[in-house]
C-alpha cells in the first residue's frame, strides 16, 4: 500500500507500478487486507469487548499460575489467591479472579476485608459478627434489566402518582 497525491494505491496496484520492493510485498499485502476487509466494526467490537476483558487480564492468569496459592472461594464462584512467598518489608499481594464478568462489586464484605489487609482471614459463616438480619450479598445491578426503577422511572411507564394533600408547593413571595 503506497500513498501517491493523496491516493492509496493498495498491493497489486502499487506492484504493477513498481512501487514496492519485494521484501515489504508480502507485509503490505497483508496489511491492506486487514484494512479493507478484517477491521470489526464498532458494533462488533462491543459485541466482543468481554473478551477483550478476559485477554487483558493474562497477567493475573499467569501470576496465579506461577506465584499464587488459593486463599477460598465465595458462594458467587470468584476464586481468591495470595503469594507464595513475600518480600521482607513488603505486604502480601492478595487478588481474586472472578467467575464471568469482572466485576468488583460481585467481592462480598467478608472477602473485601480481607482483599483490602483489614482482617489476615475472611469472615466465617458462624462468625459473631454475622447478624441473622443482614441481607446476603448482591453485586450492582445498575445497567442491567435487574436494576431498580423506581415508580415513575421512564423504563416503568414514566407515570408519577399524584402528591397527596399535605403537599404544599412553595411560592416566592413578591
Amino acid at each position: 500500500m503506497v500513498v501517491i497525491k493523496g491516493k492509496l494505491l493498495t498491493g497489486e496496484l502499487a506492484k504493477k507500478r513498481g512501487l514496492l520492493d519485494n521484501e515489504f510485498e508480502t507485509f503490505i499485502t497483508s496489511i491492506t487486507l486487514l484494512i479493507e476487509h478484517r477491521i470489526p466494526s464498532f458494533k462488533s467490537f462491543m459485541e466482543n469487548f468481554s473478551f477483550i476483558r478476559r485477554l487483558s487480564q493474562l497477567g493475573t492468569l499467569m501470576q496465579t499460575w506461577f506465584c499464587g496459592v488459593k486463599a477460598g472461594t465465595d458462594a458467587f464462584g470468584n476464586v481468591y489467591y495470595h503469594e507464595r512467598k513475600t518480600t521482607e518489608g513488603f505486604r502480601e499481594r492478595r487478588w481474586v479472579i472472578y467467575a464471568g464478568e469482572p466485576e468488583a462489586s460481585k467481592v462480598p464484605p467478608e472477602w473485601h476485608i480481607w482483599l483490602h489487609h483489614t482482617l489476615d482471614a475472611p469472615i466465617p459463616d458462624q462468625s459473631p459478627f454475622r447478624k441473622s438480619w443482614q441481607k446476603p450479598h448482591q453485586q450492582n445491578l445498575t445497567g442491567t434489566p435487574e436494576a431498580y426503577l423506581p415508580p415513575g422511572h421512564v423504563l416503568e411507564g414514566g407515570k408519577r402518582a399524584k402528591a397527596t394533600g399535605d403537599y404544599e408547593a412553595w411560592q416566592p413571595e413578591l
